[in-house]
């Protein structure tokens, strides 16, 4: 069935929520309406077709001879990809990072429908519009639990932390308690057969892994040593690759890996009527000219990249260009294996308006 209408539900008691509202209307080609949520009429259609409905951004489809379909959510944003296309939803995520900078809500209320309003635009650049890399490409040829021969995972919450036990490739058992762990560190022990090997506490913010060995021994390591390098770490670098596989893969881990101080920040810039970084006509950057580098602390080697490639898209927006018009190979140094790494990329934007 042809859908003959949609509407894009909106508070048009915030002005940042309308203007992504009418944008949307815009680039759509009126084929896309804007509806205010405070009209009484479209909240008798959501008590009616959606009881219990949230105040959030909706998408409303009507076809004839069927009730109206609502969206909401990831099934929103990716219809409305589908409708108004790559470029035009540059637009709208332009609009999106200029408004959300704008420290115009103070309503608690109000400041939650933003936010929900500011992933239409952000979700619009992850679903494939923002020039980033896949976490499934990154992670290609990666180290991972499987590779390390573990198996049979299985994570059980406990009073102090989680459980991780798991099976090697010898088929001896093994168990991971996470005693404790934030956004930013988190501390391990490891048992084989029941043996204590060893104890780990991991802060990302240096990063850094202070280790201590059953037999009383300790070493403190940092990416730029490898274990291999340390001779008391050295015997046990299976065991912390075990301890990072585990804990990165656990669900448990915070998905985004701290910034260092490496990084560079161009502060707000306006990006109003900017073009997407790559169009052709737009000037790119070289060397150190319309450069950056960020670097980006991780558990594993395709976390970090996979941030750092995020980060540098983001310090490239200029007053020209949104996004990277080149990027370059992510480095990384890893202190195990893939894992407990340092991880840098490097960005060009636009250098000069787009002609």
């Amino acid at each position: 069935m042809e859908v003959v209408k949609r509407f894009i539900l909106f508070d048009s008691s915030c002005s940042t929520c309308s203007g992504v509202a009418a944008q949307l209307q815009k680039v759509s080609n009126q084929r896309l309406e804007a509806r205010s949520l405070q009209h009484p009429r479209i909240q008798e259609m959501l008590d009616e077709l959606k009881p219990g409905w949230n105040w959030e951004p909706m998408l409303v489809e009507e076809t004839d001879g069927e009730q109206p379909k609502i969206y909401a959510g990831f099934k929103m944003r990716s219809r409305i990809l589908k409708l108004i296309g790559p470029q035009n939803s540059w637009k709208v995520a332009r609009l999106v990072v200029q408004n959300t900078k704008q420290n115009e809500v103070s309503s608690p209320g109000r400041r939650a429908f933003l936010q929900k309003s500011v992933l239409v635009g952000a979700s619009l650049v992850a679903v494939g519009v923002y020039p980033r890399t896949s976490k499934a490409a990154v992670r290609s040829g990666q180290q991972s639990a499987g590779t390390l021969g573990l198996s049979q995972t299985t994570v059980v919450p406990t009073e102090c932390g989680s459980c991780i036990s798991f099976i090697n490739s010898n088929g001896d058992p093994g168990q991971l308690d996470i005693v404790q762990y934030n956004e930013s560190s988190a501390s391990f022990t490891l048992y084989r057969k029941s043996v204590l090997q060893l104890s780990a506490d991991y802060d990302e913010t240096v990063p850094s892994l202070s280790l201590v060995i059953a037999n009383g021994q300790s070493t403190y390591l940092v990416p730029e040593t490898p274990v291999e390098q340390d001779a008391v770490a050295a015997p046990y670098l299976g065991d912390i690759q075990t301890i990072m596989a585990l804990y990165d893969e656990s669900g448990l881990a915070p998905t985004t890996n701290q910034v260092s101080a490496e990084s560079r920040s161009q502060g707000q810039v306006d990006l109003t009527g900017v073009q997407a970084a790559g169009v052709p006509g737009c000037p790119c950057g070289y060397g150190d000219y319309g450069c950056g580098r960020v670097s980006v602390n991780g558990r594993a080697r395709s976390n970090a990249c996979f941030d750092a490639n995020s980060q540098i898209q983001g310090q490239c927006s200029n007053q020209w260009c949104f996004g990277c018009c080149a990027t370059f190979d992510c480095d990384c140094i890893c202190g195990a294996g893939d894992y407990f790494c340092r991880c840098s990329r490097s960005g060009c934007g636009c250098v000069g308006p787009c002609v």
